[in-house]
């Protein structure tokens, strides 16, 4: 993968031989090819990484989507986001379904009454015993 965004548009353009994938383009699913949206996350995963250089480690990794949530997310959908989250690197990984979280709710991953995460937190067991 050459970039994202902005970047894979532009590396596009310079070469015919270069190829755009979107692992989140689908009409009714929030991921269309699991594999492409998995390097998409790992490459994204790598570059916020990239300063450190010395070594790789993402302890968690709360997945938030924004777009395609028409009647929220199914549960196959929050299991696939969590299952590739785990396969990014993540030791821990939160997929969260509903209003758009402050930081400091990612931060402490003390998530709102309304919504779902995924895995549901369970009573009795915190958060780190949870994956």
């Amino acid at each position: 993968m050459l970039g994202f965004g902005a970047r894979a548009n532009l590396v596009a353009s310079t070469s015919n031989e270069k190829l755009i994938l979107n692992g989140f383009d689908h009409p009714r699913s929030i991921i269309g090819d699991f594999e492409v949206a998995e390097a998409t996350l790992r490459f994204f995963i790598q570059m916020v990484n990239a300063p450190k250089k010395k070594f790789f480690y993402v302890p968690t990794l709360v997945i938030h989507p924004l777009e395609k949530l028409d009647g929220g997310l199914t549960q196959v959908e929050a299991r696939a986001l969590e299952d590739m989250g785990y396969r990014a690197s993540a030791n821990k990984v939160f997929v969260w379904d509903g209003r758009e979280l402050k930081d400091e709710e990612v931060v402490s991953l003390k998530f709102p009454p309304k919504g779902r995460r995924y895995p549901p937190e369970r009573k009795g067991l915190p958060l780190d015993r949870m994956t």
